[in-house]
Order: structure tokens, then C-alpha cells, then sequence
């Protein structure tokens, strides 16, 4: 069995990973069975929105880019969480459960501080999702690589122009 340069390899014997790699070159034995996905770090775009703590609307737009977790059994505990949805260039199923995720993580932030602060300190965000995520998706056998605040928009109109 042979991986292509840019595709996970995971080797699973009685349930447990016995060997996974970039362009894995491996004999397969009768009973293993072999998952083949793309090694490639994905990116996903989403939009949350929220009032802050003076009940103003807030619209984030971010971008999220992500990874198999190379360590450990990361590849096959990603296998076990998204099946052959890993096979596709964008796994809508991966994709939707981290951007619900940070979309929850989003939401709680802007929550909990003024415009203002949301403004002037886009890291509260950002720290955020990578302190709540990257254990849930550590898990998941994912790692997230960076998170992008592409922008910030007041949703309130009259708020707007009056800034």
C-alpha cells in the first residue's frame, strides 16, 4: 500500500491504528484496514453575530484554517470522528462542527464585552477559540492551525454612522 505525497495512511488493526504517515508505503495485511485522506490544511469561512453588554449587534466574519493532528493516534481518532468525509476536499461535516464551535465561542465573547473592547481587541476573540477548540478538537484528531478576523461590523445603522 502506497500513499500518495499529499494523503494520510492510516493502517487500523482490531479497531486501534498501527501505523499512519504522509505517503505511507506499508504492506497491508488481510484483516487491516487502510483509510486514505488528503494531508491538506483546510480553511473554512463563517460569520457570527451577537449583542454586547450595551445590547448592540456585532457581526463577525472569520476564517478558521485546520489540520490533521499529526501526533499520537490523531489521524485515526479523526478517522473515527469524520469517516470517509475526509476523502473530500472540504469535509462538510468536520467543517460544520468547528464552525458551530466557534460560532458558540464567538458569541459568548462579544457577549460578555463593549463594542468598543470587541474593536480595539480582536485577539480576545481569537485567543478565545484557540484555548476553548483545541482540546475538543484535539480529540477529534484535528489541530487548529491559525484563526483570521476578517472583520467587524456594527449591525446598528444610526450606531454606525454616529462612530
Amino acid at each position: 500500500m502506497i500513499g500518495e505525497s499529499n494523503e494520510w495512511v492510516v493502517i487500523i488493526r482490531d479497531g486501534k491504528q498501527i501505523s499512519a504517515g504522509v505517503g505511507l508505503s506499508t504492506f497491508k495485511r488481510p484483516f487491516d484496514t487502510v483509510a486514505k485522506f488528503p494531508s491538506s490544511v483546510k480553511e473554512v469561512a463563517f460569520n457570527a453575530m451577537q449583542v454586547t453588554t450595551e445590547m448592540q449587534g456585532i457581526d463577525v466574519s472569520a476564517t478558521l484554517a485546520w489540520s490533521i493532528y499529526r501526533e499520537d493516534d490523531g489521524p485515526f481518532r479523526c478517522y473515527k470522528t469524520f469517516g470517509r468525509d475526509l476523502s473530500n476536499q472540504n469535509p462538510r461535516s468536520a467543517q460544520d462542527k468547528l464552525v458551530n464551535s466557534a460560532q458558540a465561542v464567538i458569541r459568548s465573547v462579544i457577549a460578555l464585552n463593549t463594542i468598543e473592547n470587541i474593536i480595539q481587541n480582536k485577539d480576545l476573540i481569537t485567543s478565545a477559540i484557540m484555548a476553548d477548540l483545541q482540546p475538543t478538537m484535539k480529540g477529534w484528531g484535528m489541530w487548529l492551525e491559525r484563526v483570521d478576523i476578517i472583520d467587524v461590523k456594527i449591525c446598528s445603522g444610526t450606531l454606525f454612522q454616529n462612530i
